[in-house]
């Protein structure tokens, strides 16, 4: 299985752009299913949930409340799931996610998919060729066991 995306292209200011390793998904919990943009990010070891989004989809939130290092700053948050799924053609892929939420001041609006989203694919950043491309990864390395699983 293997699924090309194109880099988003952003505006940086007024005279710069740059591309962004963002790619269409689609989240569902309870029911209900929505789709939204979300970043890659090779170096984010969670799947990170804005707050706004969690309370949409109703999301079980964990009682217990931890603490991340993001990229700039300590932050609190509850865990959950969700399933996160992304199509391109025929191909499909969608898996049950534990995600984290931040419980004040959220940090981020983007989903950010990290290191237990991206284990499932070998993924290219081509920004020659503004390509984005996700191939299935067989054996998977289950990185909550640290072993080698066959799906």
């Amino acid at each position: 299985m293997k699924f090309t995306f194109k880099f988003k292209r952003e505006k940086i200011d007024e005279t710069h752009w740059t591309l962004r390793p963002k790619i269409p998904t689609t989240l569902s919990y309870g029911g209900l299913n929505k789709d939204f943009i979300a970043v890659l990010d090779t170096g984010s070891d969670v799947v990170y949930i804005p707050q706004d989004i969690a309370e949409y989809f109703g999301l079980e939130l964990s009682k217990k409340v931890d603490v991340c290092q993001g990229a700039e700053t300590e932050f609190r948050f509850k865990t959950a799931k969700i399933y996160i799924e992304i199509r391109k053609g025929h191909s499909q892929f969608k898996e049950l996610f534990d995600v984290i939420v931040p419980v004040e001041n959220p940090l981020h609006k983007d989903i950010i998919l990290g290191t237990p989203f991206l284990s499932n694919f070998v993924v290219t950043f081509d920004y020659a060729r503004n390509k984005i491309i996700l191939k299935s990864a067989l054996p998977r390395f289950d990185i909550k066991k640290l072993r080698y699983k066959r799906r």
